[in-house]
């Protein structure tokens, strides 16, 4: 079997996460150009009236950089933004109130590029879960691999009475209703 290497995700979908938590050795690859309107960029998380995405704003410049080179914009206040949303659609869930503190400090940080801002988060999340392997950064292209939704159980959500489950929402999602 082909090693996995992943793609690097800001705060990467739950069926993602599983797969990651299934390796002795997560590897990262950052070899690949950035591509716009990807999950390299933003994430989705449950809010009051829908599936909501968080969008993280990128400096205009060159096309096709590679993703370890593509470098976040602060033109706009995004992460008060992005941390308002956040709190609005998660606040009343069961386990926010024991993780928001850690998350906020990686949050608010203000990197310069978008691999080292989702790399923080990523291995915050990693911790969260008690992820016992290593993570490698490498420089190739990650592997094309299917992630199945249909391996995570649904649980209970924020707004799920509302709405109805939503899979493959960001590992957010996941920890600030069902914890570790």
């Amino acid at each position: 079997m082909e090693r996995l290497i992943f793609p690097l995700y800001l705060l990467p979908p739950t069926n993602m996460i599983q797969v990651m938590l299934n390796q002795q050795e997560l590897v990262i690859g950052l070899g690949e150009p950035f591509k716009k309107q990807t999950f390299r960029s933003r994430f989705e998380i449950m809010s009051p009236n829908k599936r909501h995405v968080l969008s993280i704003p990128m400096k205009k410049g060159k096309t096709n950089q590679l993703m370890s080179r593509a470098e976040i914009s602060y033109d706009e206040d995004w992460q008060r933004k992005h941390w308002q949303a956040l709190c609005t659609a998660y606040d009343t869930s069961p386990f926010f109130e024991f993780l928001k503190d850690d998350l906020y400090d990686i949050f608010l940080s203000r990197t310069i590029l978008l691999k080292d801002y989702s790399l923080d988060l990523l291995k915050w999340v990693l911790e969260v879960l008690k992820y016992n392997g290593s993570i490698r950064v490498c420089e190739e292209l990650p592997n094309s691999y299917e992630f199945d939704e249909q391996t995570i159980q649904p649980y209970d959500q924020v707004f799920m009475e509302k709405l109805g489950y939503m899979p493959n929402l960001s590992i957010l999602d996941f920890l600030f209703n069902v914890g570790v």
